[in-house]
């Protein structure tokens, strides 16, 4: 008869100690990366998007500012149209539209969303975002060169194929012209008669005939050429950017030249300065400007 040893594991007695190793290998193991375009996929407005990117700029300044730009790239949201710019301008953005190369093309994309007035850029500028409009930079060449430039202009046409592309510009301005429309079926016509005596004793008697009529005011956009001209090269031709449509163009300040036919004798006010620029992006903007 065999006698059983005495204080030896039997196999299930062993067998806790495997979960206790993949715990500590979990333990140890890096989180995973943070994914910007998958936080941003969960706010329902762009103000408690732009919150929550807040909340991760404490902890960490690059997946703050990541997740900021996928707030932007989203755009739509389901109370509506990231277009409100004031939970940017808070001042917990500011060192970081200062410090980021990229803080123009976010602006750019905000801008866009909001309907592509370049007047915007004045808001950006007081958070210290690289940002200047092409007026700005045809009055002072030398000071603007090199910088990025938001430009709201028609492509008049491309000339050029493969890495010499160039596409002329012509910058034009808006305003929101107020407009009242009738509503249709929204007449209410009103007859009344009035018959008395005033106060000398006298009778009076009168009859009117007044017709209502329900109205909507909108601001309709009024687009006018600003005199301003530039032309800009392209890494290649883009199917997507038609002649005669207007886009918001984003781009590099590379100088300025004459058109033909002028020289440097001509008087300041008759010159007619040309900007060289460098295209680098552009969008389609929403119809309608948000105030």
């Amino acid at each position: 008869m065999e006698t059983p040893l005495v204080g030896l594991a039997t196999p299930s007695a062993a067998a806790p100690v495997q979960p206790e190793k993949e715990e500590l290998v979990s333990r140890n193991s890096p989180p995973p990366p943070f994914d910007a375009k998958l936080a941003a996929s969960r706010p329902v407005s762009g103000a408690e998007c732009v919150k929550t990117a807040q909340l991760v700029l404490a902890e960490s300044r690059d997946n703050g500012w990541a997740m900021l730009k996928a707030c932007v790239e989203r755009g739509k949201f389901p109370r509506g149209d990231f277009t409100d710019l004031r939970p940017l301008f808070s001042g917990n953005w500011d060192s970081e539209f200062a410090r980021r190369p990229d803080a123009p093309q976010l602006a750019a994309k905000l801008v866009a969303l909001r309907g592509g007035d370049v007047t915007d850029v004045k808001s950006f500028q007081k958070s210290k975002v690289m940002l200047f409009t092409l007026a700005a930079a045809i009055k002072q060449p030398d000071t603007y060169k090199g910088r990025m430039l938001l430009v709201r202009a028609t492509l008049d046409e491309t000339k050029g194929s493969g890495k010499a592309v160039t596409a002329k510009l012509t910058e034009i301005g808006f305003s929101a012209e107020k407009r009242e429309f009738e509503n249709e079926g929204r007449r209410v016509h009103r007859e009344e008669h009035v018959r008395g005596r005033s106060e000398y004793g006298g009778k009076f008697e009168g009859h009117s005939d007044i017709t209502y009529r329900q109205t909507t005011v909108r601001y309709e956009n009024n687009f006018v050429p600003t005199g301003n001209k530039a032309l800009g090269k392209l890494p290649q031709n883009d199917p997507f950017l038609e002649p005669g449509k207007d886009y918001l163009f984003l781009v590099r300040f590379d100088g300025v030249v004459k058109p033909p036919g002028e020289s440097d004798d001509d008087d300041d006010d008759k010159k007619a300065s040309v900007a060289n620029v460098s295209i680098v992006a552009y969008y389609v903007p929403n119809p309608m400007i948000m105030d």
